[in-house]
């Protein structure tokens, strides 16, 4: 046999280990890159699906008028400020697939005084106002707005 030939017999009896061990590499090299994502997303998960509040009338409303969302919040649910965070624990609800009525929302409730009151919270917390996810969220005593940033943003 000529040295050709035993090469090609050598490679095709092992690529396919060859190929599995590379990978195998690259699995765990993506897997080592993303694991603080990986690890984070069961608080994904628990955002998403939120905790729920006794309904007392005192909740931020949303009526649906074909494309239109329109927020009104009634009652004692304005956040209170003492030194930069919050002053007592509050709970919105951010419905919808847009950015702008969760962000009046989060107005109403006092959290935020305006949309770019929210915009530069982000961008002080390097976070993407527009990656802002919707779901029930309880801001808790002591929390400042970048907190809450980090929070309800991805």
């Amino acid at each position: 046999m000529s040295k050709k030939s035993s090469f090609r017999d050598y490679y095709y009896d092992h690529s396919d280990i060859f190929l599995a061990v590379v990978l195998i590499i690259v699995a765990a090299v993506l897997v080592f890159w993303r694991v603080n994502i990986i690890m984070d997303y069961p608080k994904t998960l628990d955002t998403n699906t939120s905790k729920t509040v006794a309904s007392d009338n005192k909740s931020p409303e949303t009526t649906v008028d074909k494309d239109k969302v329109e927020t009104v919040t009634e009652g004692e649910t304005k956040a209170t400020w003492k030194n930069g965070t919050l002053a007592k624990d509050i709970t919105v609800q951010l419905k919808g697939k847009e950015e702008a009525p969760m962000v009046q929302t989060l107005i109403n409730a006092g959290i935020f005084i305006s949309k770019d009151d929210y915009e530069k919270v982000c961008k002080e917390s390097k976070r993407k106002h527009q990656n802002i996810r919707k779901g029930t969220y309880t801001f808790t005593k002591g929390m400042n707005k970048e907190k809450i940033v980090k929070l309800i943003t991805d």
